[in-house]
């Protein structure tokens, strides 16, 4: 599989397609995917800020 264009949002439908990242990876690539509602509210219940953190250190570990 190709990687696509530069940019977060391809990178992370990218990286949410792969079959070998654990599901907790592909979770957290879900949440930066999703759309946010027309209240300007995310569908989902999560710290965008604390999962960014947890997901670039699971992807440094994952490359070593």
């Amino acid at each position: 599989m190709t990687p696509p264009a530069p940019g977060a949002y391809n990178l992370l439908r990218y990286l949410h397609s792969l079959p070998d990242v654990s599901p907790a990876v592909r979770e957290t690539a879900e949440h930066f995917l999703a759309r946010i509602t027309p209240d300007h509210t995310l569908p989902v219940d999560a710290d965008l800020v604390a999962e960014a953190r947890w997901l670039a250190q699971e992807l440094l570990q994952e490359s070593l």
